[in-house]
Order: structure tokens, then sequence, then C-alpha cells
């Protein structure tokens, strides 16, 4: 059992990162916190020794470490949308996590080698009216090269949403942030619009973890429309959040373009398991991507309508972001 008052929950989830592993659990031990934390591990079933990894952290660190292996039997990995899988594992850690705060780390990645963590637990503890803080990240390759990405501080949140990425790991948010969760996502920018939803951020100019990149990666593995199916799949969520719609057409606005013009290629049979799991959520977009040469001509008008709208959303955000630059650069920030 963890003790009760614990400020931090630390949740990894993995699938099949054995070579990586111990080394993203040990970024998260050597940290000299002073005060009570968690980690909860949330594997997806690997089949590469992970298992047997997270069972030794657990039996050494029994009283900080908890874990949970997902059950892969009888699952028809052609079925498996990686992004949505993802998520529930991490729906399960946040509604198991007895932190105030949480923050993510996926199993191949590491947490910065510095006290990024502790600032953020600090700035939380001392900013009331915040529910979360982001800071910098780096991305870094087997061989040795880095990339360090340093996030921008834009205020007010639908600026921030309509075009601001930050990576969910360069985020410590409160756990009240998990009452917003959108029916589907949260492994990444998903997370990013719950916490966006929930209140105000803060920003930290410091690296907090570093992004490995890697062939076997998701990301990597997905190609291009299915990435971008992906992301329509997300906004199809946000619409029926109904919250953020048009700073959520200005970061949507390039699937929604790629999707559009793409759409007399698009291949029912190849992406079915997208189609099917929309079906099961109102404002089914995706459905008249791939349906539109049998879509009435209000309905065509109305699909092209909204591509517009994406395109005009983001020049809105443009001008004012210039419009924002412009005036820091003037008088300052």
């Amino acid at each position: 059992m963890i003790e009760s008052g614990v400020k931090l929950s630390i949740v990894i989830t993995s699938y099949n990162a054995s070579e990586y592993l111990p080394e993203a659990i040990e970024s998260c031990l050597n940290k000299d916190f002073n005060f009570k934390y968690e980690i909860i591990i949330v594997d997806d079933g690997s089949s590469d020794g992970s298992i047997a990894i997270i069972k030794k952290y657990y039996d050494e660190y029994k009283g900080i470490i908890r874990y949970h292996i997902v059950e892969r039997n009888g699952v028809d990995i052609k079925t498996v949308i990686p992004s949505i899988r993802v998520s529930n594992n991490m729906k399960y850690a946040f509604g198991i996590a007895n932190g105030e705060y949480i923050i993510c780390l996926s199993g191949d990645d590491v947490f910065s080698d510095n006290d990024a963590i502790s600032r953020f637990v600090e700035y939380l503890d001392n900013n009331q009216d915040k529910v979360a803080c982001y800071g910098d990240f780096t991305l870094f390759w087997n061989d040795g090269k880095e990339k360090k990405i340093v996030n921008n501080f834009t205020p007010g949140r639908l600026l921030f949403w309509a075009s601001e990425y930050v990576h969910i790991s360069s985020f410590l948010f409160r756990k009240i942030c998990t009452k917003y969760l959108l029916d589907r996502f949260c492994d990444d920018t998903g997370m990013t619009y719950s916490i966006i939803y929930a209140g105000r951020i803060g920003y930290i100019k410091q690296e907090v973890f570093k992004y490995r990149q890697r062939d076997g990666s998701i990301v990597h593995n997905s190609d291009k429309v299915e990435l971008n199916i992906t992301e329509l799949m997300l906004f199809q969520d946000i619409l029926n959040f109904k919250k953020y719609y048009w700073s959520s057409l200005c970061r949507m606005h390039h699937p929604i373009a790629i999707l559009f013009k793409k759409k007399d290629e698009l291949d029912k049979k190849r992406y079915s398991k997208y189609l099917l799991n929309c079906e099961n959520y109102a404002n089914n977009i995706l459905c008249n991507f791939f349906e539109y040469n049998r879509l009435s001509i209000g309905q065509r008008v109305k699909l092209r309508g909204l591509v517009l709208a994406a395109y005009a959303s983001c020049y809105y955000h443009f001008v004012f972001r210039k419009a924002r630059n412009l005036v820091y650069k003037i008088f300052g920030r």
C-alpha cells in the first residue's frame, strides 16, 4: 500500500521498451524529492522482458512503485488503435493515482537530471490559481545526437491551445485536470486539451525531460494518413465536449485540410477500425470525408465550410500572434 499524503504521482506507460525502461525508472528514483511520491507503471502486455524488469523494481521499491499489466490475450491487434489504447492505460493510472500532482513519462524516455520537477511542484504549491505548469524538453537519439526544444510561453488558454505544441511529459498538472478527460484521447494532445479546459497554466524555463527518437515508436510506425485520422478523431471528441471550438479548428486545420484533399483516395477497408470506432460518437466528421461522394449537396457544402473555417481560424490566430509579439517587442512582456 502507498502511504497517504502523496504529493506527486509519476505515471509511466510502456510497451516492449525493456531496453530503455530501467533508465526511465531510474530517472524517477534518482530525484532528491523533499515530499512523498509514487511511481505507477502501466505496461501494455509487453513480451520482451519488460514485465520482469517492472517486477524487479517493484520488489525493491514496494513503498514507492505500483504496477499494472494490461492483458493482451484475445485482443485482435488489427482492431487496436494505439493512441486510444495508450490513453486507456493512462486513464487507469490516473484513476488510482494518490498524488495531488501528476506527471507522465513513456517507458523509453527519461526525466532530465535536474531539479525541474521539484521546481514545478513548488510553483503549483505557490500558485493556487494555476492547474498546471510546463517546461522545455530535448529530443535525443541513441547515437548521442540531441536537439533542445524550447517551448514558447503563450498567455491565454485559447491562444495556447490554438497554436502551441507541448509534449505531455513537459507538464506537471493537478489531479483535478483528470476530471476533464476526453472520451478517447489523453495520451498527448488530448491531455493538453483537458489541462487547458481545467484552468490556467504557467511556464518555467527549464528542461524537464528527454524525448527519445526511435524507429519502433507508435509515431514512427504510423502512416501520415493514419496520424491525421487520429487527429480528426480527437477533434470529434472535442466537438462533443463543446468547448474551444474555434481555437481547436486552428489547431486541427492541418489534418482537416489533408484529409479533405485526400478524400477521394481514402481506403475504407484499410482504415476500417477508425471508422468503426467513430460510429459510437456524435459529430462523425471522419465518416463524411470517406463518404464525401455520397453526401448530399448540403452536406458537402457544410464539410467544405468546415475546411474554410479551419483556415480562417488559423489565419486569425496567426495575425493575433504576430500582433502580440510586436507588442512584446516594443513594450516587453
